[in-house]
């Protein structure tokens, strides 16, 4: 790593975990980090390499920065984004602050007394002498002018206690999953060739080696794609500017008036099918992604809904309560999460095994890198201090151990599906106390040990989409492709999430007592959710007699009355069968048009807005080989390319110049 880049990364980590909170909160021109694809990373990869690297090189071009040192600082970007925001901290202060505001207007809630359940150290102590300064100065903004609050007006003492709690928790459960993404990256890279089509984007616009650009530069249709798309988007954004001039380009359909010759799928979510808005991205991704994967995304989300729609038609609820109630949906993803796990433990079984084997000083006859047993080593370390400080929170072992499984996998999975599929958002609602409460009943899990695994939930586990875990594997994959050495990306990874979860979440907390907390936000959503819940599992256990029981039982007294949600079980078998015999087929059968990769999308908000995206790259990438071949499919590749640069930069430059407005102003320059 050269001195300029070493700078520069610092700068970067610093100043996104410093103002992530303030741009997606108190700005709001769009979040720094709002999918798989986020602008800040990918978006100032494109601006980079199409703008400033070649104006650098018209003035030195020993000046330049080459390959390796922007896919370092692209992935560190990525990385710091992701730590600073929802991936790891983002709903941190928020979960653990505004119930306790909630609590005095919610009936429930006092009744049951929710809050005693917790322990104290997962939430700070409110009393009637502080409540003023750290309840109501967080939930109204501590300021008393237009200047704002000063460092030392926040109560950071009351804040100390539960940070001492979950900053270990979080740190631990990220150094694992860097550990995972270390052991996972040499099988899904070279034994089984996944696409990674994110990244294999980054590397089409990364300088080739010994120059300052790439060869997709000097290719005409990349700038037609790109130039088209960018000016298609700044006119579009001009037109939110000044709507009372200007009329916009069209980027959505409309085909609501069919709504009523399908009232079955409409029924089942599919209204949003008819009312598609097209994500240039997700087009040009799809055309390089394997065909069966871009038309089972495209397709199967209208099979989904038609199923939902005649399950809800029969009188068989899909969608009950919030993320953390156990429903039939929630099954039917866990199903679809552990169906491709297990498939992609077993692809690599004898990798992975013999990793394992060398990571405990075994012999192996295989050739194992040291990235990768490191990487094991790391993964279960961590992975065993997490348990046990799950079981420090007051988590039985076994619930502590089933619950750090159920959370691996929903991480695992995500990351399988974004390599796969390229799926630039993926709605995860998974929840580990969720899935044990469907198969375990509410008597053997008891409402204290269920709010303390929906609290971590919610402050961990709340947008595991957007985790470091996901941009790591890609930063590991545009790394290694730039000649990087992989070991020291998870380094620098590693490094990148401790600084900025240390300067992230004092800076959330002071922005949150300067303007304070958005009560409108997801964060404040999901922060409810976890009472909200307690409180209807206390109701029924109460009304069935068993409240007692489930509070003050013995642990083979909880294991001998386990419950299951029977309904939501069954959806679980009949998912994970279906999903099994897709797994099967596609590797049995050539001919298969269906990648088992849906199952972690099924009929959800992300499948059903993106369906049709990615149903139109299935469609070019068909014409296009079925009349021109290889050799067309070739030649079309830089337009698809310019189209991915264009969309971001289209949305990456309205996002700087409004951000500049607001400084400069103080004003928004839309909403």
């Amino acid at each position: 790593m050269t001195i300029r880049t070493a700078l520069l990364c610092l700068l970067l980590t610093v100043g996104i975990g410093a103002f992530t909170y303030f741009n997606d909160y108190v700005i709001r021109q769009g979040m720094l980090v709002g999918d798989l694809m986020p602008v800040i990373g990918y978006g100032g990869l494109a601006l980079f390499t199409l703008v400033l690297n070649p104006i650098i090189a018209w003035i030195r071009r020993s000046w330049t920065f080459n390959r390796r040192e922007l896919a370092l600082i692209c992935s560190i970007t990525l990385i710091a984004g992701a730590t600073a925001g929802w991936g790891l901290w983002g709903f941190l202060p928020t979960s653990i602050m505004m119930p306790q505001q909630r609590v005095k207007i919610e009936a429930g809630w006092k009744r049951h007394k929710v809050m005693e359940d917790l322990p104290p150290q997962m939430i700070p102590k409110i009393t009637p002498e502080n409540e003023s300064r750290v309840l109501n100065s967080y939930v109204c903004s501590a300021r008393t002018s237009e200047e704002h609050i000063s460092i030392e007006t926040v109560p950071w003492k009351v804040w100390l206690g539960p940070l001492r709690f979950w900053v270990p928790m979080g740190l631990t459960l990220s150094l694992a999953l860097v550990g995972l993404a270390l052991l996972m990256h040499r099988q899904w890279a070279y034994h089984e060739q996944q696409p990674y089509p994110i990244a294999s984007f980054a590397q089409a616009l990364l300088p080739q080696e010994n120059d300052w650009k790439n060869s997709v530069y000097t290719n005409r249709l990349f700038w037609v794609g790109c130039g088209t798309v960018f000016l298609i988007l700044i006119y579009n954004w001009i037109c939110r500017v000044y709507p009372q001039y200007l009329r916009s380009v069209p980027l959505q359909l409309d085909f609501s008036s069919l709504a009523e010759l399908i009232p079955t799928v409409v029924k089942g979510g599919g209204n949003v099918l008819l009312s598609p808005r097209i994500f240039l991205t997700t087009v040009g991704l799809s055309f390089f992604l394997a065909s069966d994967v871009s038309f089972s995304m495209g397709v199967m989300p209208w099979f989904f809904c038609l199923l939902y729609g005649l399950l809800e038609s029969h009188g068989i609820p899909i969608h009950e309560g919030n993320h953390l109630t156990p429903k039939i949906t929630s099954s039917m993803y866990f199903a679809g999460y552990l169906t491709i796990v297990l498939a992609a433990i077993y692809h690599g079984r004898f990798y992975y095994w013999s990793v394992l084997r060398k990571s405990l000083g075994l012999k192996t006859r295989d050739e194992i890198g040291q990235d990768a047993t490191w990487g094991m080593r790391l993964f279960l370390l961590c992975s065993c201090i997490f348990v046990y400080q799950l079981i420090q929170a007051g988590l039985s072992w076994y619930l502590a151990i089933a619950y750090t499984l159920i959370g691996l996998c929903v991480f695992i999975g995500v990351n399988r599906a974004v390599v796969e599929s390229g799926a630039i958002q993926i709605g995860t609602v998974i929840f580990p106390g969720a899935i044990l409460l469907t198969f375990l009943g509410p008597v053997t899990i008891g409402p204290r040990m269920l709010i303390i695994m929906y609290i971590v939930s919610t402050v961990l586990l709340a947008a595991p989409s957007w985790s470091p875990f996901v941009f790591l594997a890609h930063a590991l994959k545009i790394g290694d492709s730039s000649g990087l050495a992989v070991g020291s990306v998870a380094k620098y990874a590693a490094l990148t999430i401790l600084l900025c979860s240390v300067i992230a979440i004092p800076a959330t907390i002071y922005w949150q007592y300067d303007y304070g907390a958005d009560q409108a936000s997801w964060t404040t959503a999901v922060a409810v959710m976890p009472y909200d819940n307690i409180v209807m599992v206390k109701d029924r256990l109460q009304g069935q007699d068993l409240l007692d029981k489930a509070q003050h039982a013995t642990t083979w007294e909880r294991l001998s009355n386990i419950r299951p949600k029977w309904r939501c079980v069954y959806a679980f078998i009949i998912t994970f069968a279906a999903a099994l015999l897709c797994t099967f087929c596609r590797l049995r059968l050539p001919w298969w048009p269906i990648h088992p990769v849906i199952f972690i999308f099924l009929g959800g908000g992300q499948a059903r807005v993106f369906a049709w995206s990615f149903f139109i790259g299935w469609l070019i990438k068909s014409l296009t080989l079925r009349y021109g071949g290889s050799r067309a499919y070739n030649t079309m590749k830089p337009l698809m390319i310019g189209i991915i640069a264009g969309d971001l930069l289209g949305r990456l430059i309205p996002m700087l110049v409004m951000t500049t407005y607001y400084l400069i102003t103080g004003d928004r320059l839309i909403g």
